[in-house]
């Protein structure tokens, strides 16, 4: 059995909603619902142009999308900065079991995650995804529910083998 003890500090919470955060916009889905709702909101101007030059209408169409997509970039760069730290260390104050120091033992079997609030075990089929980055492994119950590993809590082996297994049982629950 491999295990591992660690603490995360509020940094370390921080970070991992930040890698979470930046691993939502590595999808396409993100984008194109931002170009539709650029388009959407171009069509606007669109509308009360109509009947003018047609190099006109583009060039103002050009300007609106730009002009949204500057908002929207100001937008995530203040949540990224502001509102998910500060999200983040509300919900490291929040949990206990964040705050106390945990230990996740693995095997063939699953991963437990225990701590002196309590334990959690799950089978390597119940994890959705797996991310591996410099600060962490993530290991995703859902889209949006995670359990940051601390890489200094892990040799490079160790998470090595915590991700080849949830890979593991991801391809054989598609098979």
């Amino acid at each position: 059995m491999n295990q591992a003890t660690y603490t995360l500090s509020p940094d370390d919470v921080v970070a991992a909603y930040r890698a979470h955060y930046f691993a939502l916009w590595r999808k396409p889905r993100q984008w194109i619902t931002i170009l539709i709702l650029c388009a959407i909101l171009s069509a606007l101007p669109v509308a009360t142009m109509w009947g003018q030059d047609p190099i006109d209408i583009a060039i103002q169409i050009g300007f609106v999308i730009a002009y949204w997509l500057v908002f929207y970039g100001l937008i995530v760069t203040i949540n990224v900065v502001f509102a998910l730290p500060r999200k983040a260390r509300r919900i490291h104050q929040q949990t206990r079991m964040l705050r106390e120091g945990a230990e996740a033992q693995w095997s063939d079997a699953g991963i437990t995650f225990a701590s002196p609030s309590g334990s959690m075990t799950y089978t390597w089929a119940d994890f959705f995804n797996v991310k591996r980055n410099a600060r962490f492994v993530m290991l995703y119950q859902s889209e949006a529910m995670f359990h940051p590993l601390p890489m200094r809590a892990l040799t490079a082996e160790q998470a090595d083998d915590i991700v080849d297994r949830v890979k593991r049982a991801k391809s054989a629950a598609q098979a």
